[in-house]
């Protein structure tokens, strides 16, 4: 099952949990793209990636499908 955290009121899936050894790699996790952050609590360091909002579409779905009938 995977794991997600809460910071700040947005929602991250962990996506590897290590020592705080490879605090190192960071940085480069960060830079790979704008939804990748990390985290360190408690000497763990946490690679996670933000979980975007979902968009509620089934309106624009069902008002499609009424303009083509």
């Amino acid at each position: 099952m995977e794991q997600m955290i809460k910071v700040n009121d947005e929602l991250f899936l962990i996506k590897r949990a290590t020592n705080e050894l490879y605090e190192r790699f960071a940085s480069l996790w960060n830079e790979m793209s704008v939804n990748h952050k990390t985290f360190k609590k408690e000497g763990r360091m946490y690679f996670c990636e933000r979980i975007e909002e979902a968009q509620i579409i089934e309106d624009n779905i069902n008002q499609k499908q009424e303009e083509n009938d």
